[in-house]
């Protein structure tokens, strides 16, 4: 028995093809309309923005230039200390505060050539367990983020 090619199935085979050849880049499905928050801003200035949007995180502007996540989970980290502190009061507070009980490690940054399947690759990792994908024209920290991808 001889199997002949079905059109379908042969225009499948060179559709994966070419994604295996040409993946689509990770930032074609970051989200890039993003606001960049100075770390000396207000706090509640910060969260009232990741409430307002349902965002579990929000792309920060450190004092050294470099770039880092301000997440729901390192509020809550931030939170938990100054309860056990007895420090409520957080009208004051600046984003770098709460920027100091952030898991480090969640966040990596790529470069604008990083493909999809490199970025899924990262996010399925056990150890360290990345949560956010920053994404810049050369990969590092002290450039302005074009866009951010997220595991959830």
């Amino acid at each position: 028995m001889i199997a002949t090619p079905n059109a379908a199935i042969v225009s499948e085979f060179k559709r994966i093809c070419s994604d295996i050849m040409s993946p689509e880049k990770a930032l074609e499905h970051a989200s890039k309309d993003l606001e960049i928050f100075d770390g000396g801003r207000l706090f509640l200035d910060a969260i009232e923005n990741m409430r307002l949007n349902d965002f579990s995180q929000i792309v920060v502007k450190k004092s050294d230039q470099s770039y880092g996540i301000l997440s729901r989970e390192g509020v809550s980290r931030w939170v938990e200390n100054i309860a056990l502190d007895g420090l409520i009061d957080v009208k004051d507070a600046r984003i770098m505060d709460v920027m100091t009980f952030e898991a480090h490690d969640t966040t990596k940054f790529i470069n604008t050539d990083t493909s999809i399947y490199v970025a899924m690759e990262l996010f399925a990792r056990v150890t360290p367990r990345i949560h956010t994908l920053i994404i810049t024209s050369r990969g590092t920290d002290h450039e302005k983020p074009l866009g951010i991808l997220t595991a959830w």
